[in-house]
């Protein structure tokens, strides 16, 4: 199973100048490993916890170098050289802790840091992912960062407290804070997007408003619709009022015409005559 280290280096620190096969192929019988190259005292880190063996310096070869021995895989160390300050024999490490700076010295033709992974006196392929996976350094917050995020989430300076209290081991408060920074931003998305749909929900809301008020004026004109449809006579009342139509006497012929246009009148015919018989027979008036 591969190794589970931490590169010794942060990225935009370095840049790699040879790496495993380059050196097989063109240093053989050498202390095969990378080569990066970096300006002198830039920092690398412990790629796991352990402690520090064999340190020296010297003018020639690998100059300031030492051993770290990985406390995690028995039989497993690093070695690097070329430093421009390096721990004392025997100091203790943790992961990813500040181990020693990077320089030009022994024999280098500029400033850069070599490492070595070695099982025993066996040099490995650190380039090789079967061998070694390498994970990165985390990325420390400023104490200014760290309070702004603190209060952002607890309205308070994180050292006054139990936060704080609990997390006592050295690097872990900044992986927590690190972690809290990542959450925060993810937390600062999501509300945003949270708005987001906040106001299109506000926006539907007002359309469905509308449409149920719609729905209900419409509702009413059917309603009266209904009660003027419950109004109107039966097919049975209809059928019923055709019958009777039927059974009603059509009207009277008009009387005949008499050819002056005018209409007998027998009451009229009487008065005449009484008339007549006065101017003739009472009056003398023919």
């Amino acid at each position: 199973m591969a190794l589970n280290l931490v590169y010794p280096l942060k990225k935009g620190t370095y840049k790699r100048v040879r790496g495993f096969a380059s050196h097989v192929k063109y240093n053989p019988g050498t202390w095969y490993g990378i080569d990066d190259g970096c300006k002198t005292g830039t920092i690398f880190y412990a790629p796991e916890a352990g402690k520090v063996s064999h340190a020296f310096k010297q003018r020639t070869g690998g100059g300031w170098n030492f051993r770290f021995n990985i406390t995690k895989y028995k039989g497993w160390f690093m070695w690097f050289a070329h430093c421009s300050a390096i721990p004392p024999n025997g100091k203790s490490f943790k992961r990813g802790q500040a181990l020693a700076r990077t320089g030009a010295t022994g024999g280098v033709t500029g400033p850069h840091l070599h490492h070595s992974l070695m099982q025993g006196s066996v040099p490995r392929n650190s380039d090789n992912k079967n061998v070694v996976k390498w994970g990165q350094v985390a990325t420390y917050l400023t104490k200014a960062q760290k309070t702004k995020i603190c209060k952002d989430l607890l309205g308070r300076n994180c050292s006054s407290t139990a936060y704080k209290l609990k997390l006592t081991r050295e690097g872990l408060l900044n992986r927590a804070y690190g972690g809290i920074a990542a959450n925060f931003k993810r937390m600062k998305t999501a509300e945003a997007k949270l708005k987001s749909a906040n106001a299109k929900v506000t926006s539907l809301s007002k359309i469905v408003a509308q449409q149920a008020a719609q729905l209900k004026t419409l509702a009413g004109q059917i309603q009266e619709l209904q009660d003027d449809v419950r109004e109107l006579p039966t097919q049975a009342q209809v059928d019923e009022l055709r019958e009777e139509l039927k059974d009603c006497q059509e009207p009277p012929p008009p009387p005949p015409d008499t050819g002056d246009g005018d209409i007998e009148d027998p009451v009229k015919d009487i008065f005449k005559t009484i008339w007549r018989w006065l101017n003739t027979d009472i009056f003398g008036s023919k």
